[in-house]
């Protein structure tokens, strides 16, 4: 891990340990929660305690006699219990991989925003995703990411369990899917087909939700063990706004291989956006490549806005008419 997230970790962790002191202290009466939450918003994470002592509400004593109890319920609940993966164990040893409830095990990926880590529910014993936002100046974005997947329920759609909001390191707590991401995936053509119907089928339920996902492609499609397909990574979702389209601001958000001309060329996003992600994701998964292709990220949007999409191979049949239709360079002649 680098020293950044050490840092942002164990600051997380001091956080977490004041408000649990916090909350054991108002639980046996020694502390009011109003007097509790303001203290703790007075200073910085980890200077709890100390503050307590100074101001003669507890005794040195007493601090560590709390301090004590609050990080024995913590290892109970983390890693005492008799289910507990040997690999957590292990994890929990390095106190830097203690976030709150969880115990980081692995890092299973990273982009633009952040970290996704395969960890461990203490409490309640299962295995989640954790995603780390990278920088401070995506936090609003990130906290839209959360409230947006938040509100959807779909079984295949990856669902969100927690938010661990702060100021050095928010999280996502998600359902941890057991398998792979599809990119670069091998696959006959009806698997191809079945994979993206599942997916429209997500998709279709977040478009009646008001939700547009905005950066449909393999990598952001998981397949369990099981073979149950999720559509993952909402970060560039939002809201539809009235008349059903989504002013950008100017902003280019998404994969540039796999944008729809409009997103490329820096206009409103709908649900056709989804539509075209669709069809870019189906041929994606059959020709095993992104649609746009280029040198230079420059060079891939001028394709993506300007140039015609590319077709598969017409010996696929069905499945070559259904890409060309959902990736018509105008929004109209896609399918609905």
């Amino acid at each position: 891990m680098d020293p950044g997230m050490i840092g942002r970790l164990r600051r997380g962790q001091a956080e977490e340990a004041d408000r649990r002191l916090a909350h054991l202290l108002v639980e046996r009466g020694l502390i009011a929660a109003d007097e509790a939450r303001k203290l703790r918003a007075e200073g910085e994470p980890g200077t709890f305690v100390p503050r307590l002592v100074e101001r003669g509400l507890l005794s040195p004593e007493q601090a560590a006699r709390f301090h004590e109890e609050t990080v024995r319920q913590e290892v109970l609940q983390a890693v005492a219990a008799p289910a507990v993966p040997d690999e957590v164990r292990e994890a929990s040893a390095d106190t830097a991989r203690r976030v709150g409830k969880y115990v980081l095990v692995s890092r299973i990926g990273a982009g633009g925003m952040g970290e996704i880590w395969k960890a461990w529910d203490g409490r309640l014993g299962r295995w989640v995703a954790l995603k780390f936002l990278r920088e401070a100046r995506d936090q609003q974005r990130f906290q839209r990411e959360a409230g947006i997947v938040a509100r959807l329920s779909h079984p295949n759609i990856v669902a969100v369990y927690d938010i661990l909001p702060s100021d050095s390191r928010p999280c996502i707590a998600m359902q941890f899917i057991d398998g792979r991401s599809l990119e670069g995936a091998e696959l006959e053509p009806r698997r191809a087909a079945e994979i993206v119907r599942d997916a429209a089928r997500a998709v279709h339920y977040a478009h009646g939700q008001g939700i547009i996902h905005r950066d449909l492609k393999p990598a952001n499609l998981l397949e369990s063990k099981e073979g149950r397909v999720y559509v993952a990574d909402f970060g560039l979702g939002r809201a539809l706004q009235e008349g059903g389209l989504l002013t950008m601001d100017g902003a280019l958000l998404g994969t540039p291989g796999f944008m729809a001309p409009e997103q490329a060329k820096g206009r409103t996003a709908d649900a056709r956006t989804d539509v075209f992600g669709l069809g870019a994701t189906l041929y994606g998964l059959l020709e095993r490549r992104a649609p746009y292709e280029g040198g230079t990220t420059e060079d891939i949007l001028n394709r993506a806005a300007l140039a015609l999409p590319p077709t598969v191979d017409a010996a696929k049949g069905d499945l070559a008419v259904i890409v060309s239709k959902a990736m018509e360079k105008e929004r109209e002649d896609r399918y609905a």
